[in-house]
């Protein structure tokens, strides 16, 4: 009896697989492709009312799609005081076409989109259907009648954060000015923009309502995010002990006021970097920021560059800076080469970012550009004046293959424009954690340099990554133009303040068993 019920099973599941293949007969020719099991509810919905199945014949079924629901007349209600929004402009259901429900309710979604965006956000719409019939055809009156609901202009944003991260601040990154018009789309990229900085979770969407004074308020549910820093690493790599000592913070008591410092020290190389800035000043979105970098190589030089400037936002995705910059350079007890130099001038950058996430994204876009403007003085063994420029971009591609696949593309280039070769103290460094992973920290220098990274990432859980990746580098020195080539694998891990990362590179004239491991934090791309 078992034997017989399985057989019956087994003959349901056969007949429901072919089905599911069967040639569908008169249908339309754009719904021949479709199988046997959805084409009748696919011809309902794009305006054929009356399809059937009238029989099946081994593997072909027979449709009779019946009369088409076509369209007789548009009408579109919407009250006087939304007549200047022009709702009629997005009409794109006429006269003549079939009634589809798809179009229908992207028609609708069209109405309230528009409305959401100029001050009404609890605006709806909704479709009345009138119907006669005739022997060849259905005739459909469509009348979509817009509701704009009350207008909304917000006074302020309400922030109900988890944490010590001021109103002030959320404000602030979500570009919001008081007494703005209800826009759906701003808020969308203002909420995109808190999410970018790093320091909040948001919890669902803001959405407008009324304080006990009567005013229209927008309320954003947040939770404050791990957004302080402190690393070390000490690494032991050709005879070399190098170590570094690293402390960052992007939200200080909640204030959105971001410092960083870091130390670095190698045999005979030391460098310490300071970084600061201020969110805004009064309710301005002006972010006055300073930093500056102190750097001895060998005994061969001792330098400094200090930078003081603003940084603005241009829109909800792009953000620019201009600032001035300062730096000279002394020859140490070993640079008998080395002339000293200064040098002044001014510095413009922008970065725009589309990343979903500012620490370890899943899809999106970043470029960071910068240059500069200087005025070099250097004296020694000549005494030379000239005008100068540096300049510096860095981009990432995060694309998701898959739900578990993401392909990370970067690229980075830093180099002067100077009517001669400036002298190797004023040179950028390759090689590291950075960029040649399968090279020393900052093995090569050049007065020019270029390189770029291919990771496929296995994402796990989006907070780990394990991923290969290639990398490309290129530097320009008084020989010419380097290139180097280097390989590996890698681990990265999201912790909450920043990501741990574990990476193993090989490079040129190394083995796989000889290559070099780097550990690092970092807190954004």
């Amino acid at each position: 009896m078992k034997i017989f019920y399985l057989h019956i099973y087994l003959m349901l599941v056969f007949l429901y697989a072919g089905l599911g293949r069967c040639v569908v007969v008169g249908v339309p020719d754009e719904y021949i492709h479709l199988s046997a099991d959805s084409v009748i509810a696919e011809l309902n919905r794009n305006g054929f009312w009356e399809a059937k199945i009238d029989s099946s014949r081994n593997d072909t079924i027979f449709v009779s799609p019946g009369r088409a629901a076509i369209v007789e007349s548009v009408k579109i209600i919407v009250s006087d005081s939304c007549r200047n929004l022009n709702v009629e402009k997005l009409q794109k259901i006429f006269a003549g076409d079939t009634v589809k429900s798809e179009k229908i309710f992207s028609q609708q979604e069209d109405f309230v989109s528009l409305l959401e965006n100029s001050g009404y956000p609890f605006a709806s719409c909704t479709t009345a259907v009138d119907v006669y019939e005739s022997p060849s055809e259905i005739g459909v009156f469509l009348k979509f009648i817009v509701d704009e609901g009350e207008f909304v202009r917000l006074s302020r944003i309400h922030a109900e954060v988890d944490g010590k991260t001021k109103e002030s601040v959320i404000a602030h990154l979500m570009l919001f000015h008081p007494e703005e018009i209800y826009r759906q789309q701003y808020i969308d990229e203002g909420t995109k923009r808190l999410r970018r900085s790093g320091i909040v979770s948001v919890d669902g969407s803001p959405y407008p309502a009324l304080d006990p004074e009567g005013k229209w308020t927008l309320v954003v549910k947040a939770k404050d995010l791990p957004s302080t820093s402190i690393s070390g690493i000490i690494g032991y790599a050709d005879d070399i002990l190098s170590g570094d000592l690293e402390f960052s913070a992007k939200n200080i008591s909640g204030t959105g006021r971001r410092a960083s410092f870091y130390l670095y020290a190698s045999e005979g190389d030391r460098e310490i970097e300071f970084f600061y800035r201020e969110p805004f000043i009064f309710k301005y979105n002006i972010a006055p920021q300073f930093y500056s970098l102190w750097e001895k190589h060998d005994s061969t030089y001792f330098s400094r560059e200090h930078k003081l400037g603003v940084e603005f936002p241009l829109s909800f995705k792009l953000d620019g800076y201009l600032g001035f910059l300062t730096s000279r350079t002394v020859p140490g007890s070993a640079g008998a080469s080395i002339d000293q130099s200064e040098s002044f001038g001014l510095e413009a950058n922008a970065k725009f970012s589309s990343l979903d996430n500012p620490i370890l994204p899943r899809r999106g876009f970043m470029f960071k550009g910068s240059a500069t403007a200087e005025y070099i003085h250097r004296w020694g063994d000549e005494d030379v004046e000239e005008p100068g420029s540096r300049g510096e971009f860095f981009s990432v591609d995060v694309f998701p293959v898959s739900k578990i696949i993401s392909l990370w593309t970067k690229l980075h280039g830093w180099g002067w424009i100077v009517p001669t070769i400036p002298p190797s103290s004023d040179w950028g460094f390759l090689g590291g954690w950075n960029d040649l992973r399968g090279y020393r920290e900052n093995q090569f220098s050049g007065c020019k340099i270029a390189n770029a990274s291919v990771e496929p990432r296995f994402v796990f859980q989006n907070t780990f990554h394990i991923f290969p990746f290639v990398d490309f580098g290129a530097f320009r020195d008084d020989e010419g133009w380097n290139v180097k080539f280097g390989y590996g694998a890698g681990i990265e891990y999201l912790f909450g303040a920043g990501v741990f990362s574990i990476e193993y590179g090989i490079g040129e004239g190394r083995t796989p068993s000889s290559g070099l491991l780097h550990f690092g934090i970092r807190m954004e791309m």
